[in-house]
């Protein structure tokens, strides 16, 4: 039976399951909510296969078509995400962790794994549910999931703030990138000399370093996107090389 087959067919049978999932290297927070004002049951398991093929069987007992959104944490929520997508009557939406964060903080105020987790719960029934594991972003997506989308704190005359990085979204991407920038603002004669133009503006050379990092991720986004070599002179085509 095809995987949207079995959709119907539990959605026919019993009413729909909501669930939200907080990832950790270790654990599996699991909360479950079937109607409007229902409370959220809540139940962990491990991180591993056997915890996956656990998680599963408990799910799928509930009866209906299951729903389920996570955060997308790296390595940690991609053995379960797949494990997920595979079984039939379970459907999964892995989101960016910047709007999970924002949903969450309409709803509640205070920061606990269990109140995360019912928060990606309440995100299945209340949102618009779109199942897959890597729908397609735009570049300032790829950025702003990554956290190196700058943060501008200005407010009025008095309040204006040194401009700094969300750090919200996948924080194994930012650490990915950080040798690679680095490198290339050494031995990349383009972002090398985009880091050495970013200091003579009176950024700090960490500052400089996560704009070449940014940059970075611009130039992996369009060599997936268009299938291209990397080129230094078009990811900077306004910087002219003095040497």
């Amino acid at each position: 039976m095809s995987k949207l087959a079995s959709s119907m067919v539990s959605e026919a049978v019993g009413a729909t399951v909501f669930a939200g999932i907080d990832v950790s290297a270790a654990t599996l927070a699991v909360a479950v909510q079937q109607q409007q004002g229902d409370g959220c049951r809540q139940k962990e398991f491990a991180n591993s296969a056997t915890g996956h093929r656990q998680l599963i069987a408990w799910l799928r007992k509930l009866g209906g078509l299951v729903r389920v959104s996570l955060e997308a944490t790296g390595t940690y929520s991609l053995d379960v995400a797949l494990a997920l997508d595979a079984a039939e009557g379970i459907e999964v939406a892995v989101l960016n962790p910047k709007t999970v964060n924002r949903f969450a903080q309409t709803l509640r105020r205070s920061k606990t794994d269990a109140a995360d987790t019912a928060a990606l719960a309440e995100y299945s029934r209340r949102m618009e549910f779109v199942a897959g594991l890597a729908p397609e972003m735009t570049v300032r997506q790829w950025v702003a999931h990554s956290g190196l989308d700058p943060v501008h704190q200005v407010s009025g005359s008095s309040v204006r703030k040194q401009t700094r990085i969300s750090r919200h979204g996948n924080s194994h991407l930012r650490r990915a990138l950080y040798i690679p920038a680095l490198v290339g603002a050494r031995h990349d004669p383009h972002m090398r000399a985009f880091y050495e133009l970013l200091q003579t503006r009176h950024k700090t050379k960490l500052q400089a370093l996560v704009a070449v990092a940014r940059k970075l991720l611009h130039a992996i986004f369009g060599i997936f996107k268009t299938g291209s070599d990397y080129s230094g002179a078009k990811l900077f085509p306004h910087l002219i090389l003095t040497s």
